[in-house]
């Protein structure tokens, strides 16, 4: 069965919920803050990123901030319900430097040389 496929299920919806309050979580952003975990992706002001597996969003603001106005992040994910997610927190930040998109991350349609930098943080592969 495919993700797009399981999130759809009772039971995979159920998974969805449980793993995005983890992933939300006020002891995650305490204490493994996206900021510092993105100062190893080395993210410059001005670069292009693809971030793949988007999900609820954690790492789409902070990355977004860091290549600030003069960069470019496309986020994707293959489940619709992270797409819109991350879409709504796009708009509510006001970034104007973010495409949420949605994809499968073994064959994007995207061109890999048009990106500095692809961030892959937890995805759980299909």
């Amino acid at each position: 069965m495919d993700t797009e496929t399981l999130v759809k299920t009772k039971t995979g919806k159920m998974f969805a919920k449980v793993l995005a309050a983890g992933m939300e979580s006020r002891f995650r952003y305490r204490f493994f803050g996206p900021v510092n975990i993105l100062k190893g992706a080395d993210l410059l002001p001005g670069q292009t990123v693809l971030e793949v597996g988007c999900g609820t969003g954690y790492f789409t603001i902070p990355a977004a901030r860091l290549i600030g106005d003069q960069g470019s992040l496309v986020a994707m994910d293959i489940v619709a319900e992270s797409v819109e997610l991350v879409s709504k927190k796009v708009r509510t930040a006001s970034l104007k430097n973010v495409r949420v998109i949605k994809g499968d991350a073994i064959d994007t349609g995207l061109d890999a040389e048009s990106f500095h930098t692809i961030l892959l943080f937890g995805v759980i592969p299909a």
